[in-house]
């Protein structure tokens, strides 16, 4: 996928054009930039830069912000609309693997929680990894750190050896706000195994830092990190469409169930607002 430049606003004048050529009426145009330019406001103001990394709990931090400060649910309807046109677009121009407005439903935009996954789907999740011999290594190491970290997808596959500590049981998260994330002992040995034997028969001097590679010994893309997820997902009987960021969203969950500050989940997840962390008490 394309890494945007110059910033969210950068493919706005794309989408402007995109939409006259549709023949979509200039005032409806000016409506959808204007709601575009609001969330990126809100974005830019919580360090997102770009698109792809633009994930579900953010976009319902938003909107939580909205409806928090007064806005009524019309409004909120609309962003989300407004929103999900824009990403469809993005979809098309190759500039995001997935859609993160998929599952905001706009007749529900009054519980803005997000389904993630139980802990007994996560452990169904590890145990499903697809492939065979050294891939199904990687694949089940890679299941293991999500479910772990609740870890991005850019996190994933930016993942560097320099970022693990297995000594210590931890892995450091994020470029702008780093963050220390322990990892239980199962994901910890897992990775481990991965790290000390199927994955030296990957390496290419390349990518001779990167944690997960491909079969050619190169980084994976956000693609296939997706494509093993769900494939997992649907290999485990997992009701419902499986993503890295439901895992995510079970991760949050897990720690807020065990009683864990919402400035700690705040912290482990790498949220800037506490807004974002907060749509996990709506469950």
């Amino acid at each position: 996928m394309a890494r945007t430049k110059g910033g969210l606003a950068s493919d706005l004048a794309g989408y402007k054009a995109y939409l006259l050529e549709k023949e979509v009426a200039q005032l409806t145009v000016a409506s959808y930039l204007a709601d575009l330019q609001d969330t990126i406001k809100y974005l830019e103001e919580q360090g997102v830069d770009d698109w792809a990394s633009v994930d579900r709990a953010s976009l319902m931090g938003y909107l939580t912000s909205l409806k928090d400060t007064g806005h009524k649910s019309s409004t909120l309807n609309r962003r989300v609309s407004s929103l999900r046109r824009f990403f469809a677009f993005l979809q098309r121009e190759r500039k995001v693997a997935s859609d993160p407005v998929s599952l905001i439903r706009v007749d529900q935009t009054k519980r803005l929680a997000p389904r993630g996954l139980e802990i007994e789907e996560s452990n169904v999740l590890i145990e499903n990894a697809p492939g065979k011999g050294d891939t199904k290594v990687r694949n089940r190491a890679l299941l293991a750190l999500l479910v772990a970290t609740g870890a991005r997808v850019n996190e994933i596959i930016d993942l560097k050896l320099s970022d693990l500590d297995l000594d210590l049981g931890v892995v450091y998260l994020g470029k702008k706000i780093r963050r220390l994330v322990p990892l239980n002992e199962g994901a910890n040995q897992i990775i481990g195994d991965y790290i000390k034997t199927e994955r030296a028969n990957r390496v290419q001097p390349e990518a001779s830092s990167t944690v997960f590679l491909n079969n050619r010994g190169a980084p994976l893309s956000r693609q296939s990190v997706w494509e093993i997820v769900n494939q997992a997902g649907k290999l485990g009987q997992i009701k419902g469409s499986v993503t890295p960021q439901r895992v995510r969203d079970g991760f949050a969950y897990r720690l807020l169930k065990h009683g864990a500050d919402l400035t700690l989940v705040q912290n482990l997840m790498g949220h800037q607002s506490i807004l974002t962390t907060q749509i996990y008490l709506e469950k």
